[in-house]
């Protein structure tokens, strides 16, 4: 199958947990992991990338579910209930840059587990693309032009964890 597709890889989108600026945890400057579980969240269905990576993340420190939780395939209402009832959530970091300032967003000082949520174009191989098809990947690339140059700048301060135009 790899030989069918070609990929090129545009940065890393790590996921991170954010609260309302006005939330009490916003204060701190550093929160373990596991106090995150006397805290509310709205969180993706656990049938979801995003819910199951934050339901393993406390199974995987130990740690009991958080007992107040409302799940919901709604990122309309998991928003909503962060910016006004005092609830946590996960957001990939591109999404969160984007909200921050308008819906009046922080992201909490706390390290979740490391997994790499890569955002990429991936092409099949040895086929013309449309024209159409080629402003849509270059209307892409403007839209993550961004976040590649900040891949660029972590890699070069060693950081980075490889990538870029893979064929």
């Amino acid at each position: 199958m790899k030989d069918e597709f070609d990929a090129e890889i545009l940065y890393d989108d790590p996921l991170i947990a954010v609260s309302d600026a006005q939330h009490p945890l916003t204060r701190r400057r550093m929160i373990e992991f596991s106090e995150l579980v006397s805290e509310a969240w709205a969180m993706p269905p656990a049938n979801t990338p995003t819910g199951k990576y934050v339901r393993d993340a406390f199974q995987k420190n130990g740690l009991a579910l958080p007992t107040t939780i409302v799940s919901t395939y709604s990122t309309f209402l998991r928003h909503n209930l962060v910016a006004t009832a005092r609830y946590i959530t996960v957001l990939p970091k591109s999404m969160f840059e984007l909200m921050a300032k308008r819906h009046s967003l922080k992201a909490l000082p706390v390290h979740l587990p490391a997994r790499r949520r890569t955002v990429a174009i991936v092409f099949l191989k040895n086929r013309t693309l449309s024209p159409v098809a080629h402003l849509f990947i270059e209307a892409i690339r403007g839209v993550a032009n961004p976040h590649m140059k900040k891949r660029k700048i972590a890699q070069l301060a060693g950081e980075g964890r490889g990538g870029g135009h893979r064929r």
